[in-house]
């Protein structure tokens, strides 16, 4: 009698567990993938048409598929920001390496600048070179375990019961990983004014001197000396009034300097008016307006540049 109950409830008990797999949330961005996310931007192989650079706020701020999506051809784009990214002569050729200067005519390398990426503490690119250590053999590694935490990682209850009865998501912060490059940020309490102490904290000794507007300049000379199909866009991306404010006094961003010199070497620099762009916390972008702010870079893109 044991025996054929064992018998009847074994296969019941398999179906059952096939069942509640089926119902997990895919846990696609475990601690692993989101490792891989960062690898990937530094050790993939992949050359684009348009590459994107800059620090957390062009990571959140700029989805490469919404870029592309208005241009005339079919064109590739990374996103390859770092958080706390800064623009030194190595992070600069990290970016044009990832540039099809062989098999295009023309490629584009937009750079987004906010006063601490020009900044000698953001110059350290810390982020940057720490995923910059892996090697490819540890990154096959990654690959292979991110297929096993499939089986493996803990899931809260409400994470199961979510998808069953439909339930929205509750977090206040909520982040999705592509593989463009493309960090999506959703804060769901806006707050424009919870990092602006801490954005006053950061040019504590740390603000921008001459000296750093002009190696960035003799940088960006250097990448049009080596490749004359390498074009080049410059924005500054849109945050609250009043983070903009706090930056510009307390870092001494003298940004009238700047784009004067950029306009000397034919570079163009764009800036956007903060008011029609919604910020989850004052400094980065919510979806919704990075979307918007996609599509504008790909309108200059598109009608600058030919694409």
């Amino acid at each position: 009698m044991k025996t054929k109950t064992k018998l009847i409830l074994t296969p019941v008990l398999v179906l059952l567990a096939i069942s509640l797999i089926n119902l997990f949330p895919d846990p696609k961005f475990s601690k692993v993938s989101k490792q891989l996310y960062w690898i990937n931007k530094i050790h993939s192989q992949t050359l684009s048409n348009i590459v994107v650079g800059g620090d957390s706020r062009v990571t959140r701020g700029i989805s490469p598929k919404k870029l592309t999506e208005s241009l005339k051809h079919p064109v590739t784009c990374q996103n390859l920001g770092f958080h706390s990214a800064g623009y030194n002569k190595e992070y600069l050729n990290f970016l044009t390496s990832k540039l099809d200067t062989i098999s295009l005519s023309k490629t584009v390398l937009v750079l987004g600048i906010t006063p601490h990426s020009l900044s000698k503490e953001a110059k350290r690119n810390i982020q940057f070179k720490q995923y910059e250590q892996y090697d490819n053999y540890e990154r096959l590694k990654l690959q292979k375990f991110e297929k096993l935490y499939s089986f493996i990682t803990p899931y809260r209850i409400k994470e199961i019961i979510r998808p069953i009865f439909n339930i929205k998501a509750t977090e206040e912060v909520l982040t999705t990983y592509y593989n463009d490059g493309w960090e999506e940020v959703f804060n769901s309490k806006i707050d424009t004014t919870s990092s602006l102490n801490a954005y006053k904290k950061i040019f504590n000794k740390n603000t921008i001197k001459d000296d750093d507007i002009n190696d960035f300049i003799t940088n960006l000379k250097s990448i049009r000396n080596r490749n004359s199909n390498i074009n080049i866009i410059l924005f500054r991306p849109p945050s609250s009034y009043s983070m903009e404010k706090i930056e510009n006094k307390y870092s001494k961003f003298n940004e009238a300097s700047l784009k004067k010199q950029l306009e000397e070497i034919g570079i163009n620099y764009y800036r956007f008016d903060n008011s029609k762009f919604e910020s989850g916390d004052g400094s980065h972008l919510q979806p919704e307006s990075a979307i918007t702010l996609s599509n504008l870079i790909g309108q200059i893109v598109k009608n600058d540049y030919n694409f």
